[in-house]
């Protein structure tokens, strides 16, 4: 028996095993981030958010994998590399730039050859910005973390849903900060759901436009994992 066989069962014993042990083989994701002219964009900064396998399925939390942990960053030629993935396994990949729309990639398959980016330039002086800084219980600045659009209030009415009319989705830079955006003067305020991996979702105090940045904590979280059963059988 290995020794990280040897190891990883002692972690199972006691409930700690976050990823499951490496595949026998593993793969290579490259590929390159460009502007929507075909420029290269160097600096952009790749996160694997959270995976999931290919084939059944896995009691882990998309986020406890091993390559979750993993980060690239583009060349001068708008070029990225990830190495040594567990090609059992496809990835949610956030890609983010300064300037740019972040986006995430859902359902990326290192074995389906290289991955062009294409990310959509910020617009310039947008007329409403939302602004806030994502922390952990201690204060600390928490980069990479997901912001998406959750609720708004335009005109005196709420809406809820992805319809929001403007950016809907920022990551948050090395200092957890984030910006998100929207031309529609009519906006009120808006709340925002924050995911970052190891931490628990949460949902933003109402936001309003054009003010300063505002600390929004999150704390530790934790997966709880349960199967239902009727009469004995799995329902």
């Amino acid at each position: 028996m290995s020794l990280f066989r040897v190891f990883y069962l002692g972690l199972s014993s006691l409930g700690l095993v976050l990823a499951n042990p490496p595949s026998l083989s593993a793969a290579d994701l490259t590929g390159v981030v460009t502007d929507p002219a075909g420029k290269p964009i160097a600096g952009a900064v790749l996160d694997i958010a959270t995976a999931a396998v290919k084939k059944g399925t896995s009691p882990l939390c998309p986020s406890c994998y091993l390559d979750c942990s993993k980060t690239a960053k583009t060349n001068a030629k708008g070029n990225f590399s990830f190495s040594g993935l567990d090609d059992t396994l496809r990835f949610s990949i956030l890609v983010a730039a300064p300037g740019y729309q972040p986006r995430l990639l859902k359902k990326v398959d290192p074995a389906k050859g290289e991955l062009g980016v294409t990310l959509q330039p910020k617009a310039p002086h947008p007329p409403m910005v939302f602004r806030g800084r994502v922390v952990d219980a201690n204060g600390q600045a928490i980069s990479g973390a997901l912001v998406s659009s959750y609720g708004w209030n335009l005109a005196g009415r709420r809406y809820w849903g992805s319809s929001f009319p403007g950016e809907k989705l920022a990551v948050t830079d090395s200092q957890g900060q984030f910006e998100l955006t929207s031309k529609d003067k009519k906006l009120i305020n808006v709340t925002l759901k924050v995911s970052a991996p190891g931490y628990a979702q949460r949902v933003t105090p109402l936001l309003k436009p054009n003010a300063p940045a505002v600390d929004i904590p999150v704390s530790e979280g934790v997966t709880i994992h349960g199967r239902l059963m009727n009469d004995g059988k799995p329902l």
